[in-house]
């Protein structure tokens, strides 16, 4: 593409004239060096009200005239784009009535910062985004994240996730104890931080973590993690294998991991009495999972589904399915009612597909529910 810049200044041209509505322009990239850069004549394109580009080094916008805006954008999608943070933030702040923000693969450290009025929808997946701010959202219902990643090296990943106001925000995840630093207010979440209404965000009904329960770190922070979100009734937990030391030497952590560690961490109001559903998958059948999985049976008080999916390798009927089943048996469940239900994972490899075209469906009511998407097809499209 990169030989053919004219060419393509002369077709954003033509797709203006003919006042276009829905463009996806994608560069079908060999290698991720690739460096062919879309031309700025892309703005010219006034009309869109959806637009997807991937595989492309994003204009110089320091050089557009402070007019160009997408009046009447409203979905917006970066597959795979190297562009600056004064970029991104320019494009958004020439969308007035975007509903739909999509960020994938980003090939460059973007922090994000989200103020805008119309915005409902934001979901970044498999991107370096140091940073993501929620400033000013009045209408933005689902933040939703996939290895969002920091951008300094892999073993040091963090990145920030900081909530100002988002009164409307229902959909939440995959936060990421051992990655994601929480900010809530002007108040960053650590461990043992007790909720207050300077900590809570009491919109958030569905609630996704992404955490390995056997690690001392990550497992401490998870308490303090759900007090920031009393309301929830939906809780599904990513678990990740503990001997993967991903995040870094900092996420591993010493110390004995029981039920009684769950007990002690204290009182959690969405655990005790608003949680009615919780979803772990990848379950390895560990220790740490068991009492994790019993501490919650112990406390939900009101929870009617627990629902276990069992890591590649594994059926309902094995020793680990059985061993669940026993184990889950002998605790003390808080609400007797509550139905055990044990699943074999639909995918033929360890770890959980992420759907963002699925999580992109606004009518979609579950965006964290995989179960229709096989080997990285999605069935509900």
């Amino acid at each position: 593409m990169e030989t053919h810049r004219d060419e393509i200044a002369l077709w954003l041209q033509h797709l203006s004239a003919k006042a276009v509505q829905e463009l996806i322009f994608v560069n079908r990239a060999t290698t991720i060096d690739n460096e062919a850069h879309l031309p700025a004549t892309l703005f010219r394109c006034t009309l869109l009200t959806k637009l997807y580009i991937g595989f492309w080094w994003f204009p110089e916008t320091a050089t557009l005239p402070r007019s160009v805006a997408f009046p009447y954008l409203r979905e917006l999608g970066l597959f795979s784009l190297v562009m600056k943070e004064e970029d991104l933030a320019f494009v958004l702040n020439r969308c007035p009535v975007l509903e739909k923000l999509l960020i994938v693969g980003s090939r460059w450290p973007v922090c994000l910062r989200v103020r805008s009025h119309s915005l409902r929808l934001v979901e970044v997946c498999q991107g370096l985004v140091p940073e993501i701010t929620v400033l000013h959202a009045p209408r933005l219902e689902r933040l939703l994240l996939w290895q969002a990643w920091g951008g300094d090296d892999l073993c040091n990943m963090s990145s920030k996730i900081m909530i100002v106001h988002a009164p409307k925000l229902c959909f939440l995840g995959f936060l990421v104890p051992g990655m994601h630093k929480l900010e809530i207010g002007n108040t960053i979440i650590k461990a043992q931080t007790k909720a207050s209404p300077n900590t809570t965000v009491l919109s958030v009904q569905m609630l996704a973590v992404q955490v390995k329960l056997g690690t001392r770190i990550e497992a401490r922070m998870l308490p303090s993690f759900l007090r920031c979100f009393p309301n929830v009734e939906t809780l599904y937990i990513q678990s990740e294998n503990d001997d993967l030391k991903f995040w870094g030497p900092q996420c591993t952590g010493a110390g004995k991991l029981n039920l009684k560690f769950w007990k002690e961490a204290g009182s959690i109001e969405c655990v005790q009495r608003h949680i009615k559903k919780v979803v772990l998958r990848e379950f390895r059948g560990t220790r740490s999972e068991l009492d994790f999985l019993k501490f919650i049976a112990e406390q939900a008080q009101v929870l009617e589904k627990m629902v276990i999916v069992l890591t590649h390798g594994h059926s309902p009927s094995d020793p680990v399915g059985t061993n669940l089943r026993t184990k889950m048996a002998s605790a003390k469940w808080a609400n007797a009612r509550c139905e055990l239900m044990v699943f074999q994972t639909p995918f033929h490899q360890e770890g959980t597909a992420w759907c963002y075209l699925a999580a992109f469906d606004l009518s979609n009511p579950n965006p964290f529910d995989v179960s229709k998407c096989l080997d990285g097809k999605c069935q509900s499209h």
